[in-house]
């Protein structure tokens, strides 16, 4: 159905980037979702070749025409410990990315922790290892192949002075402030509403929500 008032589309599942073109083409409204805001931190980390410090040399030219993955910034991907066959588009897919990605699973950090927002003491060990092996790694910035790790937005910001962003949702403010407060957003999920009412979850997303609602 047509929404007249729809002006975005933000994709808050990690497994729906892979449909973000197809409904870009179908809505023509601008589509966020986890890959552009990793894409917005990575670009904020490299050489413009029309001006700046790099400007008409040729290396930065072949950094951008030829896509060579080596000479880009860098983003760290915490992943839950399950394991399958990403497609391209996906966030756990390297060919998703015009950078080098590097993954790290967190043994024994599994969906429903994520769901729940709760680990136990010894994933939770874990966890904070991973984000500080991304960090020593030299990201550029730090997210999460599932979007419930909104609920560790803190934790990891605490392990590591890189951006993190848990979640596609942490660009809701910029998409936001582009629109006026009668136009809407359309927020996409695979499993249901986002948990706003969570207090854990609140705390890290509400002015998200608040802009929003």
């Amino acid at each position: 159905a047509e929404e007249p008032l729809l002006r975005a589309i933000l994709l808050e599942s990690t497994i729906l980037p892979y449909f973000a073109d197809t409904l870009r083409q179908a809505r023509k409204v601008p589509v966020f979702d986890t890959i552009t805001l990793a894409d917005y931190i990575c670009m904020s980390r490299t050489d413009n070749p029309r001006f700046g410090a790099a400007f008409g040399k040729e290396d930065a030219f072949h950094r951008w025409q030829g896509l060579d993955k080596a000479a880009m910034p860098a983003i760290g991907i915490l992943r839950i410990d399950y394991d399958y066959p990403p497609a391209p588009g996906d966030i756990d897919h390297p060919g998703s990315y015009a950078y080098d990605v590097f993954y790290r699973v967190v043994p024994g950090l599994t969906f429903a922790m994520c769901q729940s927002g709760k680990m136990t003491p010894e994933v939770e060990e874990r966890f904070i290892g991973k984000v500080k092996e991304l960090d020593a790694l030299g990201v550029s910035g730090i997210t999460g192949d599932c979007g419930f790790m909104m609920f560790f937005q803190a934790l990891a910001r605490k392990h590591t002075k890189k951006p993190v962003f848990m979640s596609a949702l942490c660009q809701l403010p910029a998409v936001t402030c582009g629109y006026h407060h009668d136009e809407q957003i359309a927020i996409f999920t695979a499993n249901g509403t986002p948990p706003r009412n969570s207090a854990q979850f609140s705390r890290n997303s509400a002015q998200l929500f608040d802009r929003v609602s």
